[in-house]
């Protein structure tokens, strides 16, 4: 049982198959309704409060599981925020486009560069060999100039879908990909590609 504390409202859980086996569970029969699955993972949360400090008890959580390949899985347990809170980190922290080619790789980021999009960019290559393009948010303006028309065209990335399937990111999804895909470029991914060709 490994424990990757993401931040204070996210932490990364990786089992293995042997633990799932001791608790005659799989990473595809994981169901949330069941006592036994429950039961498990108050274990689970205990420990990860005990070595991470990740204070759950008084929280609502949700779960996200993704099998690993040896027949374990790794869960993403994410505080949920409560009407009270803002909490940044539970947002959209960016887009990530999966590119199918590099032509559409490279049509995605000369729209970035002629839409003027300034954030982080990275790349990644995935496990089925898609090109995996990761657009960090710009920081926000201040209200008085949150009018403006070049901000607005800055920050709509609604275009990428037309070179590939997109989806808003949370600190979680960057967290997964990060560790199970090939990084290519960090952070100035845009640049270095457009500096290529």
């Amino acid at each position: 049982m490994d424990f990757l504390l993401i931040n204070n409202r996210n932490i990364k859980i990786s089992l293995s198959k042997n633990e799932l086996d001791e608790n005659n569970l799989s990473a595809n029969g994981l169901c949330w309704n069941d006592e036994k699955t429950r039961c498990l993972m108050r274990k689970i949360l205990s420990v990860a409060c005990e070595k991470c400090g990740f204070e759950w008890q008084s929280e609502k959580l949700s779960v996200s599981v993704f099998p690993s390949v040896d027949g374990g899985c790794e869960l993403f347990v994410t505080k949920q925020k409560r009407k009270h809170e803002k909490t940044e980190k539970e947002c959209s922290i960016g887009t990530v486009c999966f590119c199918d080619g590099a032509e559409n790789l490279f049509c995605a980021c000369e729209r970035l560069k002629e839409k003027g999009f300034s954030g982080k960019t990275s790349l990644y290559l995935s496990e089925k060999g898609e090109f995996v393009l990761i657009c960090e948010n710009t920081r926000k303006l201040p209200s008085y100039m949150k009018n403006l028309k070049n901000e607005k065209e800055k920050s709509d990335l609604s275009f990428m879908k037309d070179h590939g399937r997109t989806y808003d990111a949370t600190s979680s999804d960057l967290a997964y990909i990060g560790e199970h895909m090939t990084l290519l470029a960090k952070n100035d991914a845009l640049s270095k590609m457009l500096g290529t060709f």
